[in-house]
């Protein structure tokens, strides 16, 4: 409702505020935090304002720009593609990482994908269904995901929710794993509970 309104901006600056300030109070705790991911739509990616918010939001906070990860899924519009490629790369300048967002779902250009400066790639649920019905699938995932890794990609896996998952994702290059078998959605003041506390 919100990006059909034209509210989804105005929605995920207040996310990454909340997000911002919550890792702020975290950390002056002394928790470890490497770093928190915030999705964005691709139609904000358009806003000519959107590296500055983005950069603003993070500045005032007071927290390292790299504590900040910026989830975006790929288009297939030729114009958003050449802005996306250009605020990509106005932020990671400020050392903010960006994660391609369901790989293998819709569409997806792998010219595209290598010239946009992700970080790390994300491979959908339905690619991890997949392992599980027949060996060709599983192999093909595989290859998939080492290329990505031979490239220096970071390969995560979203939708794990059993052993077998997450040792199924495992064997094919896994660098992170997410899913129902480490958390379902919680509320931002048990985020704690996921955190360690620096030593004395």
């Amino acid at each position: 409702m919100a990006e059909e309104n034209g509210y989804i901006h105005t929605l995920s600056r207040i996310i990454l505020n909340k997000t911002c300030e919550h890792i702020k109070s975290m950390m002056d705790c002394s928790y470890i935090v490497k770093r928190i991911s915030v999705n964005f739509a691709v139609s904000e990616v358009r806003d000519e304002d959107f590296c500055k918010d983005i950069n603003d939001i993070i500045k005032k906070s007071g927290i390292p720009y790299e504590k900040i990860a910026v989830e975006i899924t790929e288009s297939q519009n030729e114009s958003d593609f050449c802005i996306m490629k250009e605020k990509i790369n106005e932020l990671r300048q400020h050392g903010i990482k960006f994660y391609l967002d369901d790989f293998g779902t819709g569409y997806s250009n792998f010219e595209r994908i290598m010239e946009l400066p992700f970080d790390i790639i994300k491979f959908d649920r339905s690619l991890v269904l997949a392992c599980g019905t027949d060996f060709k699938s599983q192999r093909m995932v595989y290859y998939l995901a080492k290329m990505f890794s031979d490239m220096q990609y970071s390969v995560l896996y979203e939708g794990v929710e059993t052993m077998e998952d997450e040792e199924k994702c495992r064997q094919m290059c896994a660098n992170y794993l997410q899913g129902y078998k480490y958390s379902k959605p919680i509320p931002i003041e048990k985020l704690t509970d996921y955190f360690e506390k620096e030593s004395a």
